[in-house]
């Protein structure tokens, strides 16, 4: 289910990461932990430095009852 909630389409993959934990009431340490990769990681996703690969994006739209293709395209 790709949330409606101000993470918008044209929003980076970053801001989209960060919408989808915030709504989930996650921090960022709950979320890597969730995931399965560092803190460090999760705070690079969402400031756009490194996009998640496949993987993790699916593992993150799990756990923030998203799906992956909103999380990396907005779709």
């Amino acid at each position: 289910m790709a949330r409606n909630d101000g993470g918008s389409a044209t929003a980076g993959y970053g801001n989209r990461i960060k919408t989808a934990r915030l709504g989930v009431n996650k921090t960022r340490q709950q979320l890597a932990d969730a995931v399965g990769v560092q803190y460090a990681t999760i705070a690079r996703y969402e400031r756009e430095i490194n996009p998640p690969h496949d993987g993790v994006a699916v593992a993150i739209a799990r756990v923030t009852r998203t799906t992956a293709a909103w999380l990396l395209l907005g779709e």
